[in-house]
């Protein structure tokens, strides 16, 4: 039961750790070899969305499941913005395209899904009462 506490904080280490590598990686180069519109402002969100789920995964058991949460529901509205606009520079800042919506529709089922699931360190009253 204790694997299912630290689901959400080790989720979000990796979902973390690519972030940041995909980050830096786009500053040099696209590395996913065009398929997704990126500049320096996307590339920046990357690396900062990394930071900040590191940080909230280093910080309790909570923590990481708050922020998979928030970042859920940041996900599914730059989805929806993303669609409505289509290709270009979402709010004139952050290029996307296609490619870079589905991503997104992606990663927010994927960060909502963490950040709702509950570890199941509580038992239940049946297994309470064979103690």
């Amino acid at each position: 039961m204790r694997e299912n506490k630290k689901m959400a904080k080790n989720l979000m280490y990796v979902f973390g750790a690519m972030f940041i590598i995909l980050g830096v990686l786009g500053f040099v180069y696209n590395p996913l070899l065009g398929l997704f519109t990126t500049n320096y402002a996307h590339n920046l969100v990357h690396v900062v969305s990394g930071i900040l789920s590191f940080v909230f995964a280093s910080r309790g058991e909570s923590a990481p499941r708050s922020f998979a949460l928030i970042l859920g529901v940041i996900y599914l509205l730059l989805t929806v913005f993303g669609f409505m606009q289509g290709s270009g520079n979402l709010f004139g800042i952050v290029a996307i395209n296609g490619a870079d919506n589905f991503l997104h529709l992606l990663f927010a089922v994927l960060f909502l899904g963490v950040g709702l699931t509950k570890p199941s360190n509580a038992m239940s009253p049946a297994s309470a009462s064979y103690r």
